[in-house]
C-alpha cells in the first residue's frame, strides 16, 4: 500500500521527458486510484485461424509455398504469440527453402505426422474399440511416443469438437471426412466431447513407452467413463439385510467417493462408515462432527439411532447436523428415517485389534504367513 501510495503521487505529477507503462499479470490487484489514471491494453494470445491468416499473408508476400496444414501446425507449436509464429516460419524456410512440404514442416518443428492417429479418431467415433486398442498397441510396439501420439489424437479431436458442436463443417478444415461423420452420427458432439476428456487425462508419467494409459482413455472414451458405472452402496446392501427393502439401484445416486467395504466391519460399523462419507461430501464441516464421535445403535425401517460418546458432540448434531445427517441416511436407505441420539458409556466404544493394512493383505495373498512380535 505505501508503494502504491508513492506511485500515486508520481502519476499525479510525472516528469514531463517520462511515460510510465505498467504491466502486470493480476489487474485485480491495481487499485482502483491507479487504474483510473491509466490506458488500459489487455494483451490475449491470438486464435490459430487468425495466426494461420497471419502466416499466409506472410507468406505470399515472400513468395513462399507452405501448404496450409503446415501453417496450421507452425500456429498451434506457436500457442497464441505471432513472433513465436514468425520465428517458426523463418527457421522451417531457412531448413526447406521457399516451398517445403507438409511432412518437412513437422520434421522441422520436430513432430511426426501419423496417419494412425486419424484412425484412432474414426475407431473411436465409430465406437469401434477393438481397433482403437490395435492402433494404440500398434504404434508402442512401432516405438513411437506414446504420449506425442496421444496429443496428436487429442488435437485432432478439438479441431472436430466445435464443428460438431455447430453442426458445419469449417471451409478451411484439415480433417473434413471427421468433421463430417461426427456430425453425421446420432450421437451428436457427445462422443467427441467425452473423448477429448479421457485422452486429456491419459498420464505417462510412470511408463512413457507403455500403451495403457491410452488404451484406458479410449475404453473409457467408447463404452463411458468407469467412475459412471453404478453400484449398490453398503448402506443399501445393510438395509436390504436389516429392514427387507430393495437394494438401491440404477437412476439413483451412485456411491462415488465412498470407501471399499472392510470385511473386517460389522454392518452398523460399514453404514456408519458410509453415512460419515456421504455427510462428508455434502458438507465437510458439518459432516466432519461423525467422524468417529458415533456409532450406530439401531437401525431399522424407520428409526436410525446413534449412539455419542461426547454430550459435545451429541447437542452439535441435534442443533445443526441433524437435517444432514437425516437427509443422507434417507438416501442411503431408500425412505425416511427418523434420527434419535443417545448419549453412551465411553466403556461401550468397540475396540479391535489391528488388522495389518493394505500391505499385510498383499503380503498374505503372496502366501505370507504372520509371525509373531518378540517382544
Amino acid at each position: 500500500t505505501p508503494a502504491f501510495n508513492a506511485l500515486l503521487k508520481t502519476l499525479e505529477e510525472p516528469p514531463p521527458h517520462a511515460i510510465f507503462i505498467l504491466a502486470t499479470t493480476e489487474s485485480q490487484k491495481v487499485p482502483a486510484t491507479i487504474a483510473s489514471r491509466c490506458q488500459r491494453y489487455d494483451f490475449r494470445r491470438i486464435p490459430n485461424d487468425a495466426l494461420v491468416g497471419l502466416l499466409r499473408t506472410i507468406s505470399a508476400g515472400e513468395e513462399y509455398k507452405i501448404p496450409d496444414q503446415a501453417l496450421l501446425q507452425i500456429s498451434l507449436q506457436s500457442r497464441g504469440g505471432a513472433r513465436d509464429a514468425i520465428t517458426l516460419l523463418e527457421q522451417v524456410v531457412a531448413r526447406y527453402g521457399a516451398a517445403p512440404s507438409t511432412d518437412e514442416v513437422l520434421e522441422a518443428l520436430g513432430l511426426v505426422h501419423d496417419e494412425r492417429s486419424e484412425r484412432l479418431v474414426q475407431a473411436i467415433l465409430g465406437e469401434d474399440l477393438a481397433a482403437a486398442l490395435d492402433i494404440a498397441r500398434e504404434v508402442a510396439d512401432d516405438g513411437v511416443s506414446v504420449a506425442r501420439f496421444t496429443r496428436e489424437t487429442l488435437d485432432i479431436l478439438r479441431e472436430v469438437l466445435p464443428q460438431a458442436l455447430r453442426g458445419v463443417v469449417d471451409v478451411n478444415a484439415v480433417h473434413r471426412a471427421l468433421a463430417e461423420a461426427a456430425i453425421a452420427s446420432k450421437r451428436g458432439a457427445g462422443p467427441v466431447a467425452l473423448a477429448v476428456q479421457e485422452l486429456a487425462k491419459a498420464d505417462f508419467r510412470l511408463d512413457p513407452a507403455s500403451p495403457i494409459p491410452l488404451e484406458v482413455a479410449c475404453a473409457a472414451a467408447v463404452l463411458g467413463p468407469i467412475g459412471q458405472i453404478v453400484v449398490a452402496p453398503t448402506g443399501a446392501s445393510l438395509a436390504s439385510v436389516a429392514g427387507g427393502l430393495p437394494a438401491r439401484g440404477a437412476g439413483q445416486r451412485p456411491a462415488a467417493g465412498r470407501r471399499p467395504p472392510d470385511p473386517a466391519l460389522s454392518r452398523e460399523e460399514r453404514f456408519m462408515a458410509d453415512l460419515y462419507e456421504s455427510c462428508k461430501l455434502a458438507n465437510p464441516r458439518l459432516g466432519g462432527w461423525l467422524n468417529g464421535s458415533c456409532k450406530v445403535l439401531q437401525l431399522d425401517d424407520a428409526t436410525l439411532e446413534l449412539g455419542f460418546w461426547s454430550k459435545m458432540h451429541m447437542d452439535k448434531v441435534d442443533t445443526d447436523v441433524r437435517p444432514l445427517v437425516e437427509q443422507q441416511a434417507e438416501q442411503m436407505l431408500n425412505h425416511p428415517v427418523a434420527l434419535k441420539l443417545r448419549l453412551i458409556e465411553r466403556e461401550q466404544v468397540p475396540k479391535r485389534g489391528p488388522r495389518g493394512g493394505h500391505l499385510a493383505e498383499a503380503a498374505r495373498a503372496l502366501g505370507a504367513v504372520p509371525v509373531g512380535k518378540e517382544g
